[in-house]
Parts: C-alpha cells; structure tokens; sequence
C-alpha cells in the first residue's frame, strides 16, 4: 500500500495487522520466552498507561507459567529503552546482534525479587485507558 499519506496512528494499526518479521535468536527461549510489544498512541504516553499495561501482562504471563519476557527494540529509541529500564528490564548480551537492535529481558524470578504489588486487572487496566466500560457495574 502507498505509505505516502499515513498517520502514526495509521503505522500503528498496520503493525497489528501485519506485524514484522522478528527473529528471535535461540538463547531466549528459556529464560525469556515471551516476547511483549505495545504502542500507545501519543495521547495516551506520559499517564502511568504503558506501566500498568506491561504490569498486567507480565502478570497475567507469570500466573501462566511463562518463565521471563524479552523486547528487541532499536538502541536509538532513548525513551523506549528509558521506561523499560526503570521496570527492571536490562540488557541481554548476545554475540552477535545487528547494529540497530538490542534486547531487553526481564525474568520472572526478577519480579519476585522486586514483586509486582497491587498489579492491576486487565478490566482497571482498560478502565484507565478508555473510561467506563459498557454493562460494568463494578467501582474498580
């Protein structure tokens, strides 16, 4: 399709639609093997969102046996790598890696040592994020 025209929130939806091709290098399936991506839209960054999300993930990957998580990301993205960083994720050192990627990891045994307090359900998470929910009649 023709990109010319497109939003960042066209790039968005079209990174849903069709993700890129990741390869993920053999060392992280054990201690890391769930890989996590978000996006949120500009309006949305700065508000406590993306931590709550990947908290609720991480959370929800944990209880169901999912030993770590990784994120591959660019190391030019300061601010990407800023926020992960200050969730406890750190560098995963590999011996070869392309020039414009880096991987971040972040084992589960690393949350219990720094545990996950109060992680918010996906409903508190989707609540924050877009307001009432249609027919929820709960306060949280």
């Amino acid at each position: 399709p023709d990109r010319t025209n497109w939003t960042s929130t066209d790039e968005v939806a079209n990174g849903f639609h069709n993700p890129p091709k990741v390869l993920i290098p053999e060392c992280l399936s054990g201690p890391y093997p769930s890989h996590i991506r978000f996006n949120l839209l500009p309006r949305a960054q700065g508000k406590g969102m993306g931590e709550s999300l990947v908290t609720c993930v991480m959370e929800s990957l944990k209880q169901k046996g999912s030993l770590g998580v990784h994120w591959d990301i660019s190391p030019e993205h300061i601010r990407h790598l800023n926020f992960y960083t200050s969730l406890g994720f750190t560098t995963i050192e590999m011996s070869s890696l392309p020039a414009n990627q880096l991987f971040l990891g972040k084992t589960f045994s690393q949350c219990e040592e720094n545990p996950i307090e109060d992680a918010p359900s996906e409903v508190g998470v989707l609540k924050k994020m877009h307001g009432p929910l249609v027919g929820d009649k709960s306060n949280t």
